[in-house]
């Protein structure tokens, strides 16, 4: 039995970073305790939330010493951390199974990867708003993915966001507004097969 939203990727690390995963699920989730201890112990210890390449830089050496030690199993998974503050406006990094840790402007891990990317890298979402970035994402999905169609991707994909309608705080978006999309998303791609 598939139920909306019961599988989610997505997690929040304080109110302005953010934390999703490609691969196995329990490294995935062991990276995201880890990731969650950092901030905590840094606020602990600074009384302010730990800035994104600070925590970025720390969860990659924590997953690269995974690949230096015979008795250490390597994690089989790839991690996306997202950030939005007021002084730096959004950040994303990657950071790889080895370890290596890049800055992007958008980036996309998981199966189909390279098309996603290069659909990605074809606009410039700096002057698009949030809702029709929704939209494209969808189409980008609808279109490249085999057995992903519009009655079973409510229950595949998770989104989560930061704009002015969340506060500029990350936030799941809501099911209307993800229906909405997904319809918009379908009806564009009837129109262009037609």
């Amino acid at each position: 039995m598939l139920k909306k939203c019961s599988y989610n990727r997505i997690y929040h690390i304080n109110n302005n970073i953010i934390i999703t995963y490609a691969g196995l699920d329990g490294d995935a989730r062991n990276i995201i305790d880890r990731a969650k201890s950092e901030a905590n112990s840094y606020f602990y210890n600074f009384h302010t939330n730990i800035p994104l390449h600070i925590l970025a830089n720390r969860i990659s050496l924590y997953i690269h010493a995974y690949t230096l030690y015979w008795h250490l199993r390597p994690f089989a998974s790839s991690i996306i951390i997202a950030s939005y503050d007021k002084t730096e406006k959004g950040e994303i990094y990657c950071i790889e199974p080895n370890g290596a840790c890049y800055k992007y402007a958008g980036v996309v891990i998981g199966k189909n990867k390279e098309i996603l990317k290069t659909e990605l890298e074809k606009k410039n979402y700096k002057t698009i708003d949030t809702k029709e970035a929704l939209i494209d994402i969808y189409k980008f999905i609808l279109t490249n993915d085999d057995h992903m169609n519009k009655d079973n991707l409510p229950y595949l994909v998770n989104f989560s966001w930061v704009c002015e309608e969340s506060s500029y705080e990350f936030q799941h978006i809501d099911q209307d507004t993800l229906n909405q999309a997904l319809k918009a998303a379908a009806d564009s791609i009837e129109q262009q097969n037609q």
